[in-house]
């Protein structure tokens, strides 16, 4: 089970989960027969239309508690080729110690992270699928990545410490 966190409604969102569906799900399959991608997230009438048909594909719409869909997945993909800001799908995914397979783009603003530490990186459709296998089929690699990139967001992304460094740079900031 792969999972992708983010509203269709969003662009970057749908060009990417498309993108999967079309280039990188095949090779995942051929691979790992039973795999398929759960897209959580906002969606319209089309996109429905348009996945409807691919039983390896479901939309659940918008989810309130992204906790159950996180404990189902052993992957979350995150193949964005376009888009900015901080992954929160990906902090996400660590802060619930579900491994992570992203383009370059998509672990934008990951401070800290590192290709095979914390997360595999992968920009073309064939090695994101050979990444996306390597995770669904080597569980103690899927379990350590895992690890590592909780224990990095706990450490760097963690409410207290971002709130104590954002009040710490309002004080120098303030001072009389």
């Amino acid at each position: 089970r792969l999972l992708y966190n983010g509203s269709l409604t969003y662009p970057p969102n749908a060009v990417a989960v498309a993108w999967f569906v079309q280039h990188i799900l095949p090779g995942i399959v051929s691979e790992v027969p039973g795999a398929h991608l759960v897209v959580t997230g906002k969606h319209g009438a089309e996109d429905a239309a348009r996945y409807a048909a691919n039983p390896r594909v479901i939309l659940t719409g918008f989810v309130g508690d992204m906790r159950p869909e996180l404990a189902k997945a052993v992957v979350c993909a995150v193949p964005l080729r376009s888009g900015g800001g901080t992954r929160l799908k990906i902090l996400e995914a660590w802060a619930a110690g579900l491994s992570v397979v992203s383009t370059s783009i998509g672990a934008v603003g990951l401070a800290g992270s590192a290709d095979g530490e914390h997360l595999l990186l992968a920009d073309d459709a064939e090695a994101f699928a050979g990444a996306c296998v390597r995770l669904l089929t080597d569980a103690a690699l899927a379990a350590r990545l895992a690890r590592n990139a909780r224990a990095l967001a706990e450490q760097r992304y963690d409410w207290a410490m971002l709130a104590a460094q954002v009040l710490g740079v309002l004080r120098t900031v303030h001072q009389p």
